[in-house]
């Protein structure tokens, strides 16, 4: 059997346990596990999430991503390895979400390409790449997307999503109900219903409206965020993907891309996710964290077309799937911060492990942001 063959063979043909396995071992080596260079910034608002800690107004935006703070406050993980701790919790709670969801969802042998297809996708270790917000984040996503059924799931989920971070749930939750929208009117099949991507979009919307409240019942002293920060910095934001853009582009999918370029075959059956998918990379040039933003912000949309829906993996015959997995194999991690691509953290982690060992490898001053100097 020729290599194609036997990763053919082992993705439809093995246990499904084992393929989980050698997925998850594949995407630790290739992505790694750190945490976010700003953590710490989380963690103080965590010791008190109802007074901003931040007297720098350009950190201000920091205090928005408030609901995974507030979290680890109530259950009192507000500690450096405990705080940690918990959204690593989050992170991981994310990826298994998906991997019951997508066997839950669809029969077996399209089950298996969806996991595939998702392993391709920086999205799929971002948090864990970057163990932080993000991975509370995403799992409010998925747990959205596991339960397309339930209406009133999808607006408490809107809710804490909006409450986690507004901007990435607003264009989320706002590209899911486009396409859900625009799908009915064509007559075409779509796994999420208008009314549950409708209260999710509105939930966002009355997570953010409820965290203003808060804000203002506490005294809280913060300036726009996000929006503050965009104009300060507008003008370095725009040169990084002017003279990025390439390797921007490629972050945000990595391998995925071809999903994309596979979904013009289908000719209208694609176009409003397409649509909706363009839209979103008009974030890109507004974004410090390119792969990270875009990346999560289209999860839902990507998921909901590509991933969960049993109609795109039927499309794509075993043998090429087993190409992308074999290529997954040997194409670096796709992730892009401040216009720089970065690789995988995994050498970093074995060097600060072998360094607490034997004294081997010297990291620096202020080892948490080691792999990104």
């Amino acid at each position: 059997m020729s290599v194609l063959e036997k990763a053919e063979a082992f993705i439809y043909g093995g246990g499904r346990r084992q393929l989980i396995l050698a997925v998850c071992l594949i995407a630790l080596v290739k992505t790694g596990i750190w945490h976010i260079p700003n953590l710490g910034y989380f963690g103080a608002v965590a010791q008190d999430p109802f007074s901003n800690p931040f007297a720098d107004p350009e950190q201000h935006y920091l205090f928005w991503t408030w609901l995974g703070s507030f979290i680890a406050w109530a259950i009192g993980a507000t500690g450096g390895a405990a705080f940690l701790l918990l959204h690593l919790f989050f992170a991981l709670a994310f990826c298994a979400l998906f991997i019951r969801t997508v066997f839950a969802s669809l029969p077996e042998a399209e089950a298996r390409t969806g996991l595939v297809l998702f392993a391709l996708l920086p999205v799929s270790t971002t948090a864990l790449f970057w163990i932080g917000p993000d991975g509370l984040t995403l799992l409010l996503m998925m747990a959205a997307l596991a339960m397309p059924g339930a209406p009133a799931a999808a607006l408490v989920l809107g809710v804490l999503l909006g409450m986690q971070h507004f901007e990435q749930g607003f264009f989320a939750a706002g590209a899911l109900l486009f396409v859900a929208l625009v799908m009915r009117w064509q007559g075409q099949p779509f796994r999420h219903p208008i009314l549950s991507a409708a209260l999710f979009f509105a939930g966002v919307v009355l997570g953010k409206l409820a965290l203003v409240a808060i804000f203002a019942r506490y005294g809280v002293v913060v300036n726009s965020g996000r929006l503050h920060y965009l104009l300060t910095n507008l003008t370095d934001l725009l040169a990084q993907f002017w003279f990025h853009w390439q390797v921007i582009l490629w972050s945000v999918l990595g391998l995925g891309w071809f999903l994309v370029f596979k979904s013009f075959e289908a000719g209208r059956r694609y176009v409003a996710p397409l649509v909706a998918f363009a839209g979103l990379l008009l974030l890109l040039p507004i974004s410090g964290d390119q792969t990270r933003v875009v990346a999560i912000a289209s999860f839902p949309l990507v998921a909901s077309t590509w991933l969960l829906d049993a109609d795109f993996p039927k499309r794509l015959p075993k043998p090429t799937v087993a190409i992308l997995a074999t290529l997954w194999l040997v194409v670096p991690y796709a992730w892009v911060w401040q216009g720089k691509p970065m690789w995988s953290v995994f050498p970093y982690d074995l060097g600060l492990a072998l360094h607490n060992l034997f004294g081997w490898f010297t990291p620096p001053a202020e080892p948490g942001n080691w792999p990104f100097l």
